[in-house]
């Protein structure tokens, strides 16, 4: 697997598609879907923020998953989706603690409760939950 840092449109509609599919709805946290318009906005961000930065990682120029990590004060909160034909296979397990592995830092991440597998991923991962708010689990591996 290779993880390359978003840096041009590239992946922009592969992302958008992915991120505002039912599938990845159902367990985000904000369940709306989403314009293109709103989606390039964002996208925009992406490009150009120092505190919102994109991965997408391939597997012989396949695409497996996306990962968003987003800046805050002591530490940076992550994302990630996988593309729904590289599901079931053990990609998220993989690219988080790959991801991780490749860019060592403080993360955090947040679950709804009833997303089994994004569990299931932070565990493999080595991030423990260490709050829980209504059904958020808030995860971090340090």
């Amino acid at each position: 697997m290779k993880i390359f840092k978003i840096e041009d449109n590239k992946f922009c509609r592969d992302i958008y598609n992915l991120n505002n599919s039912l599938s990845v709805r159902k367990y985000s946290i904000n369940k709306k879907k989403f314009s293109y318009k709103s989606h390039l906005k964002w996208f925009k961000q992406l490009l150009n923020s120092n505190k919102l930065k994109g991965y997408i990682i391939l597997k012989n120029n396949v695409k497996i998953g996306f990962i968003k990590t987003v800046k805050k004060k002591n530490s940076l909160e992550v994302s990630w989706s996988v593309f729904k034909s590289m599901r079931s296979k053990g990609y998220g397990k993989k690219i988080l603690l790959e991801f991780t592995k490749k860019f060592p830092e403080k993360y955090t991440a947040q679950i709804l409760e009833n997303n089994l597998r994004s569990i299931q991923v932070c565990n493999y991962s080595n991030f423990k939950p260490y709050f829980k708010k209504k059904n958020i689990l808030y995860f971090k591996n340090f």
